[in-house]
């Protein structure tokens, strides 16, 4: 990794072309830093609240403007999302089940392509919902929020790859 010369960031700005007059939160940037993932409320995608992209060529260039992923978006909320180390794996929280929020996984087979269909982790759900989930790089352990005990709590689980 490289080394910066001081701790300190400089002053926050705005970032041009990538917000709008809608919400717009949860930045993510993938690992190659070429694409910022983000939830939004903004008009276009799917309803509701939906994830949405921005690429750029280079991880020190200007970003484009921000589209809907059509491939994880539907009428319900879709958000809380992370992205695996090798960008062939998200995880987000979504109502499309009808049951309140719970967690979905989508996988590709390109870094820059298009998920295939999301799939429900029922082994990880519960009644209650269940949210803002987090891959660990190698996509092997997740660590999410619950309120499946009256109050939200951190959950974790770790994946039985043979």
């Amino acid at each position: 990794p490289t080394r910066r010369s001081s701790d300190l960031f400089g002053a926050a700005q705005l970032m041009a072309g990538v917000n709008s007059s809608a919400m717009d939160l949860l930045p993510r940037v993938s690992y190659d830093g070429l694409t910022l993932f983000f939830e939004s409320t903004r008009a276009g995608g799917g309803g509701n609240s939906d994830i949405w992209a921005a690429e750029r060529t280079t991880p020190s260039g200007p970003f484009g403007a921000p589209h809907p992923r059509a491939d994880l978006n539907t009428a319900g909320r879709e958000e809380g999302f992370s992205l695996s180390g090798d960008q062939l794996t998200i995880v987000f929280a979504s109502s499309r089940g009808g049951s309140g929020m719970d967690l979905w996984q989508a996988q590709r087979s390109d870094p820059h392509g298009s998920f295939a269909a999301p799939v429900l982790l029922g082994e990880l759900n519960s009644t209650a919902d269940d949210l803002d989930p987090g891959l660990s790089l190698d996509g092997r352990e997740i660590f999410f929020t619950t309120q499946r005990d009256t109050d939200y709590r951190i959950y974790h689980a770790l994946r039985d790859c043979q």
